[in-house]
């Protein structure tokens, strides 16, 4: 990856993510593209894990009392449990694909979820299964039990809309799948 960084440009760095996974190869270009620095790209993670720390504090203080909510974001960001996001350069799209679904889940706890707020949730969803796929089934879990959690009930738009964008990313990720990538 540093190679092709190095000697085909910063966008070169994912060029092996761009068709299945856009996203990734968007945080790949920004990752590698910066320099070799190793502070840099640990700046970014950081960055990244910071906010996912805070985005998780806020959607658990939708459920729970705020000192539960704040122990809980606090070890997100000081136990090991995933410590690869914060300092495997090639796992940065993963930890903004964690990012992604938390803010999701954020916009999606609400007792009435009006359309611009569904809106950025499916894109966060989308967004973050196109830096990694594997998050699929996170993402639809989250479009189903967060607004129940909620509301009490389950939101059909939430679940018809994220469902039917998840399956166009999964479609597009199936369908154009580095062979080398197997």
């Amino acid at each position: 990856t540093l190679r092709n960084a190095e000697f085909d440009g910063a966008w070169a760095a994912g060029s092996g993510q761009f068709t299945a996974r856009p996203g990734a190869w968007l945080v790949y270009g920004i990752v590698f593209g910066m320099g070799r620095h190793p502070l840099i790209v640990l700046a970014i993670q950081a960055v990244i894990g910071i906010a996912t720390a805070v985005v998780f504090f806020r959607l658990l203080r939708r459920f729970v009392p705020v000192e539960l909510a704040f122990a809980a974001a606090l070890a997100w960001l000081v136990l090991p449990n995933h410590t690869s996001l914060e300092v495997w350069a090639s796992a940065t799209n993963i930890a903004l694909s964690t990012l992604l679904v938390v803010g999701a889940a954020l916009l999606l706890a609400r007792d009435e979820l009006e359309t611009p707020r569904l809106v950025a949730a499916v894109a966060c969803l989308a967004g973050s299964a196109l830096c990694y796929e594997a998050v699929i089934p996170l993402a639809a879990a989250v479009a189903i039990g967060v607004p129940w959690l909620a509301a009490g009930r389950i939101n059909k738009r939430a679940v018809v809309a994220a469902f039917v964008v998840l399956g166009a990313v999964a479609l597009w990720i199936v369908t154009h799948w580095k062979p080398e990538k197997h």
